[in-house]
């Protein structure tokens, strides 16, 4: 009750709606990119963009067609497009900018470029992403694909037009029979409205048919379905096998998603995924005997989103929410269980049941969240909660946060990323007090029977820091290439990796959160020379405590406009310890499991192989 009167108090006081003054369109469009421009120090750049303003103005789709520059400075500049509405007065509710840094053309709006596709972004309803840049809900594919390259609308996808209200009957037929951005029926010249059957049935049969189509078109506005199949071959070669004794694992998987918009302040959505592995033989069991399923489905989003007066934003159910700046880490993502995969092709993991509050205050252009973490709940006292602040100012993007649990630490947290001359800085600093969660300390030997012991650290303040740093580089005038490192202190882990199967067999192993010190590297080169739809991405992360790498090379293509493929390959070395290591277990009298002990070869390779379609 008390979080729902703070942020009943925050909505009210957030800014009202603004009025905007008269500008012409060349103009706002032409500052917006030079500000951008300004902000990223750039001396040569083409872009451009396209956007469709709803109803209200105070939300618009924005997709950038093409674009020379990287991702992360095309999507600045989408966020900066997002923060500068509502349009000037009398904009069209679509608009198609070029730009070019050379030269411009009539009225102050720049020539249309050459290029490829680089990013594309769908801003998301009810005017959540008309305030600042770090939090722009993505569109509904980007919830499910982890990516943001998101075709504005399905028609558009199919049918190479970005008018999100044009009808199907035209693009298909051609013709004077096109609906208006208004739903307004054409006419000929001077004559009545003409339709297909006009000709034939007299205009009260096409005025029908009309409506027929505008109803149809209606309700698929409304409601969409889509999804996306994703088929992998995952393959491990471990130290001292044969390359033909490689085990093989094919973990495919099925999106399928529902979304429905009765207007642009309420949505609902549903996301399931079904999971299959057609390696997995009846009654297979993993290293703690547990039997492996084939199948299995999971529910990964289900929500309801909507907006009080569009002062507060809410939405309830299960969703995605991450927190945090940092590539590799994110110590200030509290909400979510389970870290993320850094080298993953997309993070999968599934969403966590929370209701979140929203208030945004555009004049400050910050936010101010309230989140209630309903996460395995069985009772009021289970329920957790959380607090977020952000705004953004000059070069740098800051926000501050807090969490808490029962049996869970008290987590407080701060993130940054800022522009300094041509670098890009991120931060992130977490500290942990408090809870019930274990700590152990001590030697781990089943041959001696050495077990370690639990360590209290209730009262201790446990700190988590992450840095990274960003340079693009250009090579040529219109390619460059993405240069990377972060360094991750994490005061929450072991020193001792003779420890690991003692924490992972008690539930407390997290991937990349196990030893004290981590450190990683990368390349990244999007769509160099010929290879335009492909990106190349040479990844190192090292656990420093143990002294433990591993080194990944990533290939990713788009094929299609529906279909895209990826291979990958990585390489472990270094010492006995968690990214490079040999499980041995002596004979065990009187467990079934381990009565002839076991042995676990450390990886040496592994590869996967995979393919996309999105529908």
């Amino acid at each position: 009750m008390i979080l729902l009167s703070l942020f009943g108090a925050l909505a009210l006081a957030a800014d009202p709606p603004a009025e905007v003054q008269e500008e012409g369109a060349a103009s706002w469009w032409g500052r917006i990119l030079a500000d951008w421009a300004t902000a990223e120090q750039l001396q040569s750049y083409s872009v451009q963009v396209e956007l469709v303003f709803h109803d209200n103005r105070r939300v618009a789709t924005v997709k950038v067609v093409r674009s020379t520059t990287t991702a992360e400075q095309t999507q600045r500049l989408v966020d900066r497009l997002l923060a500068a509405s509502p349009a000037p007065k009398g904009t069209p509710r679509e608009l198609g900018f070029g730009g070019d840094s050379a030269a411009g053309g009539q009225d102050g709006i720049p020539k249309v470029p050459t290029g490829t596709v680089e990013l594309q972004t769908t801003a998301p309803p009810s005017g959540e992403g008309s305030v600042t840049p770090t939090n722009v809900d993505a569109s509904r594919d980007s919830e499910v694909f982890g990516s943001a390259n998101v075709p504005a609308n399905r028609d558009s996808e199919m049918f190479g037009s970005s008018n999100a209200d044009t009808s199907r009957d035209s693009e298909m037929f051609g013709g004077g029979g096109t609906a208006t951005s208004e739903g307004a029926a054409p006419t000929g010249e001077g004559g009545p409205p003409v339709g297909r059957d006009s000709e034939m049935l007299g205009s009260d049969s096409a005025a029908t048919e009309r409506s027929f189509m505008d109803a149809i078109q209606e309700a698929e506005k409304r409601l969409e379905i889509g999804g996306r199949l994703y088929l992998r071959l995952q393959s491990d070669w471990p130290e001292g096998s044969s390359w033909n004794s490689e085990n093989i694992l094919a973990p495919n998987l099925l999106d399928l998603y529902a979304d429905y918009r009765p207007d642009e302040h309420v949505r609902a959505y549903a996301d399931a995924r079904l999971n299959y592995d057609y390696t997995v033989q009846p009654g297979e069991t993993d290293l703690s005997g547990a039997e492996v399923k084939a199948a299995s489905v999971d529910l990964d989003e289900l929500w309801l989103k909507f907006d009080v007066k569009n002062r507060l934003f809410v939405t309830a159910g299960q969703q995605h929410l991450r927190w945090g700046t940092g590539r590799f880490w994110n110590p200030t993502d509290f909400l979510n269980p389970v870290p993320k995969d850094p080298l993953a092709v997309f993070d999968a993991r599934t969403g966590v049941p929370l209701v979140k509050l929203h208030v945004p205050f555009e004049k400050l252009g910050a936010n101010v969240y309230g989140v209630v973490d309903m996460s395995a709940m069985k009772s009021i006292e289970d329920v957790g909660g959380a607090l977020r602040a952000e705004i953004a100012a000059g070069p740098g993007e800051y926000s501050v946060s807090v969490a808490a649990r029962k049996g869970q630490p008290l987590r407080l947290g701060a993130d940054l990323s800022m522009s300094l001359w041509f670098l890009d800085l991120k931060a992130e600093a977490a500290v942990l007090h408090g809870g019930d969660t274990p700590y152990w300390k001590g030697e781990f030997d089943l041959e001696t029977f050495t077990f370690p012991t639990e360590k209290d650290r209730s009262k201790e303040w446990i700190p988590q820091v992450t840095v990274g740093i960003e340079v693009p580089i250009a090579y040529n005038a219109e390619d460059s290439i993405t240069l990377g490192a972060e360094y991750f202190h994490n005061e929450a882990g072991y020193k001792n990796a003779d420890l690991y199967p003692w924490v992972l067999f008690n539930g407390g192993y997290k991937a990349l959160y196990f030893g004290r010190d981590y450190a990683a590297v990368y390349a990244a080169l999007i769509g160099p020379g010929q290879w335009e739809n492909t990106t190349f991405l040479v990844s190192g992360i090292g656990n420093l405590t143990d002294q433990t790498f591993v080194t990944r090379l990533d290939v990713r293509s788009q094929i299609r406009t529906w279909i895209s493929w990826d291979f990958s390959v990585s390489y472990y070395f270094g010492e006995q310890g968690e990214l490079h290591y040999r499980l041995e277990v002596p004979p065990v009298p009187g467990n079934e499991l381990l009565a002839d002990g076991l042995t676990v070869p450390a990886s040496q390779l592994s590869y996967t192989l995979g393919a996309q379609i999105r529908f």
